[in-house]
């Protein structure tokens, strides 16, 4: 995350030397600007053509370099020694970045209000209080290994997580400083040598906890704080060993230079998304940008013509406003336009360059420079205020969402109660005895934004084993009945769940739950992100095998989705080898004696690019085409299912849910006023009640099965 020049003193005597932006302990630099230019332009490039430029998001771990480098630079050149000077320090701060980043996060709250999907507004709304309260990037980790939100589509202000991190860094890092100047002062140790040795240590135990993070947990890694502190305190190093210094005319220095750059167009070309990152990948964004700091050069044969130019030093100037406009417009305007073809692309650019530029002008420096603002109590209320701003902006879009959800449970507690035969599933059955008795009504009674979080009670009751699964792994029970049911498989069993517990209600029954998270109980050894995991996977498998073939239960319920393919084959080659690893389950389960259910997978939006229904709904309309798919787009995979069928074993029986997801081959988003799917490929909780008289009806006539009274 970019950020303003971090040199200005507190006193009026400096403020009437300004150092110009992108200085380090007072000399300008356009070799940082050009930095700050090339990573900004990198991180927007991406996010608009993700595909020409897979690695620009490494803009943000180059702007981490510079913020460290910068910032160190200033605190080494006055070390804070007393609780009040590091209080002016964070004041600086709070005065250079609060200003236009909380104007974003509350200009970014209205119009996500006028313009989002209702589907994101609790999402967006969570966010930006976070964003205010610049924790942002605990929340992106915690969501990401969260049931209830690893599905969510990007906010508005995602983005704002880099920020948080720099914040962070900013209020841990003068206290280190002023520490380890203390112990100078205490010691008579030499203070360039303590300075290195501090950092370094924060430096090395950072970057081995991201490599070790970024390997076994990759997702939540990408925004943990000390994972990415290592970044920032590269910079600090290269404070310490070359801040200061002239700058060189010097051959090497050219090179090195040089050297750097091509290292940060490299990582733009080559660093993808799907790469463990940070970790030890990052070395190469972090090393190429020090190479350029530590550089300086200023020879005829280095870059520095290419960095003076005008367009790349105002790109550095106003980088900062840069990032905070551009992901908001990229998130937006596709709710307005539909897909962003080029030339709303390049108007992107052109609105980001006003903005940024107005922003710089008007909010940045009349913050910056302000006489009202050098006291730091009155910066300190001040910032107070703007933030509670924008903590009641993101709080009323959460709070508009809360209240269309209570509406929408009110009307669906309303329809279960009067028995509403044309509520959800139970509307295909009564078109079909009388064509034309349940037309689709016009509002929903299950909207966007309650459909999202519309899931089994398996989530909040928190049933599932999760990587590296072999810790935890809970059974859940649903009923107190006789006839013992378990219910086994990963996501695609457990959206079952809830016509389940009706059914569960209706007929003496008690379900266990044995449900894992993005894994699938099988013999055979599934490809994961680490070899850890896929052992795991592979040691539930055999733990589920056990525990059901010997748990005494009148019948195994199960399903499945392939999410992984098996190891050695890629998903589309995996369905053989994957059914072979089910059959050892099967052979099992029937050599018990055990009734078997295999409910075959239902239809798959995210196949086909609908990756979430209720955002879709929300922004095109319940019945839009765009919404809507065929048994043949919406075809999902079902290793599982083939087994059993080629099996064909006493007591086992392969149930087809097609029908009641796509009636007539068409599979519509919504069904009797219910969004059928939370996301891409799951049930919502009502959806799947409804379909609790259509299952009972199957289970029935399941010839070896005594289920259904």
């Amino acid at each position: 995350m970019p950020e303003p020049d971090p040199t200005a003193t507190s006193n009026r005597t400096a403020q009437t030397r300004r150092p110009r932006r992108g200085t380090a302990q007072g000399g300008f630099r356009a070799d940082i600007q050009a930095l700050r230019a090339i990573a900004v332009a990198g991180v927007v490039l991406y996010h608009l053509w993700p595909h020409r430029l897979p690695g620009g998001f490494v803009g943000v771990d180059v702007f981490f370099v510079i913020s460290g480098y910068l910032i160190t630079s200033h605190l080494l050149k006055r070390p804070p020694r007393t609780p009040r000077e590091v209080a002016e320090f964070w004041a600086r701060r709070v005065k250079r970045l609060l200003p236009a980043s909380l104007l974003v996060l509350t200009v970014t709250a209205l119009v996500s209000f006028k313009l989002a999907p209702v589907s994101t507004w609790q999402d967006t709304g969570k966010q930006i209080v976070a964003s205010a309260l610049y924790v942002q990037n605990w929340i992106l980790s915690f969501d990401s290994v969260d049931y209830l939100a690893a599905d969510n589509a990007p906010t508005a202000v995602q983005h704002f997580w880099s920020l948080s991190v720099e914040e962070q860094f900013y209020f841990f890092w003068p206290i280190l400083i002023g520490l380890l100047a203390l112990f100078v002062a205490k010691s008579r140790s030499r203070t360039k040598v303590t300075y290195l040795v501090g950092i370094g240590l924060v430096t090395g135990a950072s970057l081995v906890y991201s490599i070790w993070m970024s390997i076994h947990e990759p997702a939540q890694a990408y925004f943990v704080t000390p994972v990415r502190l290592w970044e920032l305190s590269a910079g600090g190093l290269v404070a310490v060993l070359f801040g200061g210094r002239k700058a060189s005319t010097g051959q090497l220095s050219a090179l090195c230079s040089w050297a750097g750059l091509f290292g940060i167009a490299a990582c733009f070309m080559f660093i993808k998304g799907t790469m463990a990152f940070p970790g030890y990948i990052a070395l190469l964004p972090v090393v190429s940008t020090a190479l350029v700091l530590a550089a300086y050069s200023t020879s005829t044969l280095s870059p520095m013509g290419l960095m003076k130019l005008r367009g790349v030093q105002f790109t550095g100037n106003t980088s900062y406003s840069i990032y905070l406009w551009h992901w908001p417009f990229v998130v937006l305007l596709p709710t307005v336009v539909g897909n962003l073809r080029w030339w709303h692309k390049f108007g992107i650019i052109a609105a980001v360059l006003l903005l940024a530029w107005l922003t710089m002008v008007w909010v940045e420096k009349r913050f910056k420079f302000s006489r009202f603002f050098a006291s730091t109590r009155r910066t300190f209320i001040t910032a107070a205020v703007i933030m509670a701003v924008a903590v009641t902006s993101g709080a009323s879009v959460q709070f508009a969402s809360y209240a269309k959800e209570r509406a929408s449970q009110s009307a669906l507690e309303q329809a279960f109660s009067d028995d509403d035969p044309c509520l959800g599933a139970e509307a295909i059955e009564s078109n079909t005895q009388n064509p034309g008795s349940c037309p689709e009504p016009k509002k929903l009674l299950l909207d966007p934004a309650t459909a999202k979080t519309d899931k089994a009670d398996a989530y909040p009751d928190k049933c599932w084993t999760r990587a590296p699964f072999t810790d935890a792994r809970p059974i859940c029970h649903y009923g107190n009945g006789k006839k013992r049911v378990a219910l086994v498989g990963n996501s695609h069993a457990g959206h079952w769940l809830p016509a389940l517990q009706v059914l569960a209600k209706e007929n003496d029954w008690t379900i266990d739950t044995y449900l894992v998270d993005t894994c699938n109980p099988t013999d055979a050894t599934i490809h994961m992100e680490t070899r850890e995991k896929s052992k795991g996977c592979h040691s539930y498998g055999r733990w589920a095998k056990e525990k059901t073939t010997n748990g005494d239960y009148d019948a195994i319920i199960t399903s499945n989705r392939q999410v992984s393919p098996i190891e050695g084959f890629d998903l589309d080659n995996t369905v053989e080898p994957a059914a072979k690893g089910y059959k050892p389950f099967l052979k099992s389960w029937a050599e018990a004696g055990i009734p078997v259910v295999v409910l075959r997978d239902t239809p798959f939006p995210s196949r086909a690019g609908v990756s979430s229904v209720p955002d879709c709904v929300a922004t095109h309309g319940p019945r839009s085409p765009q919404c809507t798919g065929t048994l043949t787009t919406w075809n999902s995979i079902d290793p599982l299912a083939n087994a059993a069928d080629s099996l064909n074993l006493p007591k086992q029986t392969v149930i087809n849910s097609n029908s009641q997801f796509c009636p007539d081959g068409t599979c519509p988003a919504t069904i009797g006023g219910v969004i059928v799917y939370f996301d891409g490929s799951h049930m919502t909780s009502t959806y799947s009640k409804t379909l609790a008289p259509w299952l009972s009806r199957k289970l029935k006539h399941t010839s070896g099965l005594d289920l259904i009274d």
